[in-house]
This record gives C-alpha cells, sequence and structure tokens, in this order.
C-alpha cells in the first residue's frame, strides 16, 4: 500500500458534540490522498463509537484507542502511527474548510517546510473572527529567523492552521512535554523543538481551518502558574542549552518581558523570587527588545521600587478580578 500524501493526526477527547463535525469535513475535502489518525485518549462518552463508525466506512481513517494520558502523549501515538510525508495536526472540536487540504498541500509542495495559514476563529454565538499576528504572509527563510519570530510571537504558536513536512519531526520532538506532563501549550513546544530543522516557511492569508473557542474548555477556564512556567523552562533546557549564544539572550530577554503579565493576573500570587530576577534584566531587555516586543507601559511602573511595585500589582489584580473577572477565578495549573 502506497504512504499517503498527509498523515491527519486528530486527539480525541470528550468531543461527541463536535467530533461529527470535524470528520465530516475532513471527509468532504476535494484532496483525497490522506490518512486519518483518530487517536481516543480514553474518553468517557460517544467519541469512541463515533471513531469507530468512520473507520468502518473509510479505510483511510484509522483509529487507536488508549488510556486517558493527556495530549501531549496522545500526540505522540498520533506521530509514532503517522506514515505521510506531510503532518496536518487537527483538534477534534475544529473543522477543516472545503478545499483547505488541496491549498496546503498545493503549496507546500513548492518546496516548504511549513505552510501556515491565518487563524480564523469562530465564537460560541456564531461569530467569526481572524486571530492577527505580525507575520500573516510572505516567508521565513532560515531557522534561526522562524525561531526568533516564535519567541517574539509575531507568528501563530499553534501546531493546526498550518501543514508541515513529517521529516521535521521525531519522538525527541513531544517527548519533553510528555516528560514533564506539559498538556497546556504543548504545541507551541513541538513547534520550537522543530525550528532548527525548519529552512522555509510560507504565510499565506488564506483561512483553510477554523478553530472553534470552547469557553468551557481548559484555555478559557485555566491559566498557568509559576510552577508551570518552571516545568517548561526545564523542559526546554536542553535544546535551549545548544543554541546559539545570541538566540539564547534573546529568549531571555523576550522571557523576562513576558513574565511581567504574571504579576497582573488575579488569580497567581505575587513570586518574588521572580521578581528579583526580572527586575535585575528589565532595563537590559527594554532596551534590546526596542522595537522588536511591545511592553506596556503599566508593567514596568514601579519595577524598581519592590514595595511600591508589589502593592500596586496586588491593587491591580483586586480591581480586576472584581470589574473584568465579576469575581470569578480560573484554575492555577502547576
Amino acid at each position: 500500500m502506497n504512504e499517503p500524501s498527509i498523515s491527519i493526526i486528530v486527539p480525541v477527547y470528550k468531543v461527541e458534540a463536535y467530533l461529527r463535525r470535524c470528520l465530516d469535513s475532513i471527509l468532504s475535502q476535494d484532496f483525497g490522498d490522506y490518512e486519518v489518525i483518530l487517536l481516543n485518549d480514553g474518553s468517557p462518552d460517544n467519541s469512541p463509537v463515533i471513531c469507530d463508525e468512520y473507520a468502518s466506512i473509510d479505510s483511510r481513517f484509522k483509529v487507536i484507542h488508549k488510556l486517558n494520558e493527556g495530549v501531549a502523549k496522545t500526540r505522540l501515538r498520533g506521530y509514532d502511527e503517522a506514515s505521510g510525508k506531510y503532518f496536518v495536526f487537527v483538534d477534534s472540536d475544529d473543522y477543516l474548510l472545503p478545499g483547505g487540504l488541496k491549498v496546503l498541500f498545493d503549496e507546500i509542495e513548492k518546496g516548504y517546510d511549513i505552510v501556515r495559514t491565518c487563524v480564523y476563529r469562530q465564537g460560541v454565538n456564531g461569530n467569526n473572527w481572524i486571530e492577527h499576528y505580525p507575520i500573516e504572509s510572505g516567508t521565513i527563510i532560515g531557522s534561526e529567523e522562524y525561531l526568533k519570530a516564535m519567541i517574539v510571537d509575531n507568528i501563530a504558536p499553534y501546531l493546526h492552521c498550518a501543514i508541515y513536512r513529517a521529516s521535521l519531526f521525531c519522538r525527541e520532538t513531544f517527548m519533553p512535554s510528555v516528560e514533564y506532563n506539559i498538556n497546556v501549550g504543548e504545541d507551541w513546544i513541538a513547534s520550537y523543538l522543530i525550528a532548527d530543522k525548519v529552512k522555509k516557511v510560507l504565510f499565506i492569508n488564506i483561512p483553510v481551518y477554523v478553530y472553534c473557542v470552547n469557553m468551557s474548555g481548559i484555555m478559557k477556564t485555566s491559566i498557568r502558574g509559576w510552577e508551570y512556567q518552571e516545568r517548561t523552562k526545564r523542559a526546554l533546557l536542553p535544546y535551549n542549552s545548544q543554541l546559539p549564544e545570541s538566540i539564547r539572550l534573546f529568549g531571555q530577554r523576550v522571557s523576562c518581558i513576558n513574565k511581567l503579565k504574571y504579576f497582573f493576573i488575579p488569580e497567581i500570587s505575587f513570586n518574588w523570587k521572580e521578581y528579583r530576577l526580572i527586575e535585575k534584566q528589565v532595563d537590559d531587555s527594554i532596551h534590546n527588545l526596542k522595537g522588536i516586543k511591545y511592553i506596556a507601559p503599566s508593567y514596568v511602573r514601579f519595577i524598581h521600587l519592590p514595595l511600591i511595585y508589589f502593592l500596586y500589582t496586588r491593587l491591580y489584580c483586586l480591581l480586576f478580578w472584581i470589574i473584568r473577572r465579576k469575581c470569578s477565578s480560573r484554575k492555577i495549573l502547576k
């Protein structure tokens, strides 16, 4: 049997209300040289039955039933099972737009490692919008330029809305997230870890994939705490230690600026250890990232006055929690 051009990797967990929409959108594509790896991650609802149903009517659908282990380990299993020349990652509560696979395939066949499309979102009320990023069209040439664009958030951080040359990936792409139990932001980690193999990326301002916003999903009901961030840092340490010094320093400066926002999130306590580290680095980071990354002035107000900064951020968090969060809190991921 010939290997398919595209392997579509679909983790499945508690999505019976949306799964048929997702799978029907794949079946209706006008490009048919694909396989679909459906990975039932121990879903307790009717999703496994739906997966088996589609596998029974189309031999391109392959179902893997496994115990619940989280999306990171599930994507690793998907990689192990996939045999296509290219990879497309689809979340099972999202769906492809008509003609999307052909658009992706035709473009990546021109010699790109990745082809990324705009991020088209659909809200719970049926409202649709495009999530914008500084880079949405044109090309990035070279692994360092791609990595810097990722670090500074100039491109979308998701595995979806794109097609990838399969040889960019290996088991080690997914293992850090598995070993450190990272199941939120694990797609950014995978994208980050393939960067050294990426030579040429195309961005096209065409929607081919609909990302459906789930207000009850983990991305909306939780926030990554200091411990989670530290765990992510440890997971990436072996990779980061091998980067050129200029890229490591660039990443450290961006990380310093990114961490400032966590002092202004009501659910997260003030971390004095992180504050002292950031306070020493923040001026250098702001100076060297000027014109590259936006830093909200409110984040650095009183930054060199420890007690005042503490009181200022706590008051901000209290008012934000009352006015914007309506006294509701999200779960802190540790």
